[in-house]
């Protein structure tokens, strides 16, 4: 059961608001599988870099790029509920991801969940752990501001796809991310020395 006060729009609700707002799902693909803006869509995609401890800085240029401060709608992919029951097919993977959500109080979700900076902690939980633990299409993540300027969706690949509705919009999305948090280098680590 859903314990905390934030927003929740269940899927038909949530796809009729982002429908007003210039955003479908694109054609031949099944309700909130894959979201489009209507008309063209542009689409880029990165992939953190570095060591894994630079995950977090990834995570946070990308969702204030998007938005600073939120609020952020978040769903998983295709919408419905935020646990599910995989049983042994999920593995551990998916009874973490089903953990964190009940524990965050957001258990008995479907749908779209607004978060903002009163729940930047539960933001930055809910997307670091679908990022990391995601290991199907089910998994991947779904991240829109508020304003509806961008489509994020954390990839169970290990990438995020972002879709604009202009390139001016996905430019100054790529500026924003390299404004918010420098990207790690890809220079690789050297070996700590072997006689010390």
């Amino acid at each position: 059961m859903n314990t905390r006060p934030v927003q929740i729009l269940e899927d038909v609700r949530f796809f009729a608001w982002l429908a007003q707002r210039g955003i479908t799902t694109a054609p031949g693909w099944s309700l909130g599988e894959r979201l489009v803006f209507e008309g063209e869509s542009i689409e880029r995609a990165w992939r953190p870099v570095g060591i894994v401890s630079d995950l977090p800085a990834f995570i946070n240029s990308v969702l204030n790029a998007a938005q600073q401060g939120g609020p952020w709608w978040l769903m998983r992919r295709g919408g419905g509920p935020w646990t599910d029951d995989f049983g042994e097919e999920g593995g551990m993977r998916n009874a973490s991801l089903d953990r964190l959500i009940v524990g965050l109080g957001y258990g008995g979700a479907s749908g779209a969940l607004r978060l903002g900076v009163k729940e930047i902690e539960d933001v930055w939980l809910i997307v670091h752990n679908f990022f990391v633990f995601a290991w199907s299409l089910a998994e991947d993540l779904v991240v829109i501001p508020d304003d509806c300027s961008c489509i994020l969706t954390f990839s169970n690949e290990g990438f995020v796809i972002g879709r604009f509705p202009s390139v001016d919009r996905a430019d100054a999305f790529q500026a924003g991310l390299a404004l918010a948090q420098p990207m790690p280098s890809h220079q690789a680590p050297t070996a700590p020395n072997a006689g010390s």
